[in-house]
C-alpha cells in the first residue's frame, strides 16, 4: 500500500507541500498523509512508540563542562538491540568522530560515563535497532542533540573588548608551508594549479591564534575569520580561569583574487556580522594567487 518508508513519507510529504501539486504528487501527498495519520494514530492509540532519545544532555543544556556524562536511553514499547548501537560527534561535518565505544548498555540505556568532549559546539548523533510487536511503532531510532563543550559551564557572554592576540599574529599552513600574518601586513601567497592543497579552486590551509583573556573571569565569546566579505569559519570559545590562553586552530578555504583583501579575525556581538556589531583582534591584507591570475 505504501510503497516508501516512513521517513521518505514525512520528508515527501515536507516537499510536495512545498512545491506544484500535480496531480502524481497530489496522491503521493495523500497516501503520505495517510501513512503519517496511522503511524501519529497507532502511537497514540496502540501499544506505544519506541522511541530512542538523548536524555543527557537535555534539550535545555547548551552548555555542558567536560568531562560530562551523556546518557541516550531507548523509551516505549519493544526491545533495544544493544550491539546495534553508534554514537558519533559532528557525523554530518567535515570531521566525524564515532564514540560508540564510550558508551555502555544497561536496561535500555547507554551511557558514556564522565567522557571527555572536545570543547567547542558539537553534535551528537545516536541510533539503534529496536525489536517491535504487532503493536508496537518504531517512532524514531536516531537522535540528535547539539551543544557547546567548556571545561567550565558557569562563563557569561563577551564581546571581545577583554581580549587580545598573544602574540600577535595569525598562521596560515598548508602542507609544509607556514606563514605567518602580522598586524597590518599585506601578503601574497601564489598556489600552483596542480597544488594538492587546492580544493574546488579554493586553497584548503590551517589558520592558527591564541586570545588571552585579561580578565581571569569565565567568558564565552563567538570569533570569526573574515578574507574580504565572506565569513571563512565562526566559532564559540570559552575561557575558564585556568586557561588564561587558547590556541585555536580551524581548517578553512581562500579563495583567489585579483587584489589583497581584508583578512580580519573578530568578535561578533550580533548574529550578523558587519563592521558595527564587532571587535577586531586582528587586520591584515592576504591575496591569494591562483593561476590564471
Amino acid at each position: 500500500m505504501y510503497p516508501f518508508t516512513k521517513e521518505e513519507c514525512f520528508y515527501r510529504f515536507e516537499t510536495i507541500n512545498k512545491t506544484d501539486d500535480t496531480n502524481k504528487e497530489g496522491k503521493m501527498k495523500g497516501k503520505c498523509f495517510n501513512l503519517i495519520m496511522l503511524l501519529l494514530s497507532s502511537c497514540v492509540f496502540l501499544w506505544g512508540c519506541s522511541r530512542i532519545e538523548i536524555q543527557k544532555p537535555a534539550k535545555d543544556e547548551v552548555n555542558i563542562a567536560t568531562p560530562y556524562t551523556a546518557v541516550v536511553r531507548h523509551t516505549g514499547c519493544g526491545t533495544a538491540v544493544p550491539e546495534s548501537f553508534k554514537a558519533w560527534l559532528d557525523k554530518d561535518g567535515d570531521s566525524p568522530l564515532e564514540i560508540s565505544d564510550a558508551f555502555s548498555y544497561a536496561q535500555e540505556t547507554w551511557t558514556a560515563q564522565d567522557y571527555n568532549f572536545p570543547r567547542g559546539t558539537h553534535t551528537l548523533t545516536a541510533r539503534a535497532d529496536v525489536t517491535t510487536g504487532a503493536s508496537c511503532v518504531e517512532d524514531k531510532s536516531l537522535a540528535k542533540r547539539t551543544f557547546f563543550v567548556a571545561p567550565c559551564a558557569d562563563f557569561v557572554q563577551a564581546f571581545g573588548e577583554n581580549f587580545q592576540l598573544d602574540p600577535d599574529t595569525l598562521t596560515i599552513t598548508y602542507g609544509p608551508t607556514v606563514v605567518t600574518l602580522h598586524q597590518g601586513e599585506t601578503k601574497i601567497l601564489r598556489i600552483p594549479e596542480n597544488s594538492p592543497y587546492l580544493v574546488d579552486k579554493k586553497l584548503s590551509a590551517f589558520i592558527t591564534y591564541s586570545l588571552r583573556n585579561t580578565t581571569g573571569n569565565h567568558l564565552k565569546i563567538q570569533v570569526g575569520l573574515q578574507h574580504g566579505v565572506p565569513v571563512l569559519y565562526r566559532n564559540f570559545l570559552a575561557f575558564c580561569r585556568p586557561d588564561v590562553v587558547i590556541t585555536e586552530q580551524h581548517k578553512v578555504l581562500f579563495a583567489d583574487s585579483s587584489s589583497p583583501l581584508p583578512l580580519k579575525l573578530v568578535s561578533y556581538i550580533d548574529e550578523s556580522p558587519g563592521d558595527d556589531d564587532m571587535t577586531v583582534f586582528f587586520r591584515a591584507n592576504l591575496q591569494i594567487v591562483i593561476p590564471p591570475f
